[in-house]
């Protein structure tokens, strides 16, 4: 019993000795605003940007620097439909790839759970997003697209892939704001 406990606390304390002498990722607490809305902000129209992001936002390392604002942004579609350029540019989508293309990393989910058999999905959406109009990202907003725009015969709304099964839809349901 003694040289159990003695090798229980040994592995616990070599773990948490490995985990404190990691080098921290230096990560900002303060947040920037872009110059384009420093005039909003001061004048009280818009919240500060702390104010703006969600509680645990999502940080993505750049490729080789920050990026800086202003410039123009060059756009080549193949056609005047822009189907491409609103799926990948005008649409956030829950998840991305990972810039390796080794798995997904969070984006509008924060986290999400597969039952053994991979037939349930709890997702968990990132609290603190919001709309334009600054309303919040919740359930509700995805139910609203599923029940009312995809499963309306009348709105002409395809489903995802993915979504149906044997030519059967999927079932969501809320649990709470911020997980489905």
């Amino acid at each position: 019993m003694l040289r159990r406990l003695f090798l229980t606390v040994t592995i616990l304390a070599l773990f948490t000795f490995t985990e404190l002498s990691r080098p921290l990722r230096a990560q900002s607490s303060t947040y920037h605003e872009a110059p384009a809305l420093a005039d909003m902000v001061k004048a009280g129209k818009l919240p500060s940007v702390d104010k703006r992001l969600p509680e645990k936002p999502v940080v993505v390392d750049p490729v080789e620097e920050v990026g800086q604002y202003g410039g123009t942004w060059h756009l080549l579609d193949s056609d005047n439909t822009l189907g491409w350029t609103r799926q990948t540019v005008m649409v956030e989508p829950f998840l991305k790839w990972k810039r390796d293309s080794s798995g997904f990393r969070p984006n509008l989910l924060e986290s999400w759970d597969w039952n053994k058999d991979a037939t349930e999905l709890v997702a968990h959406f990132v609290k603190g997003i919001k709309w334009s109009d600054g309303e919040p990202l919740t359930v509700d907003d995805y139910l609203f697209w599923w029940n009312d725009m995809v499963m309306d015969k009348e709105v002409n709304v395809a489903a995802p892939s993915g979504t149906t099964v044997n030519g059967k839809a999927m079932s969501v349901a809320k649990v709470d704001d911020y997980t489905l």
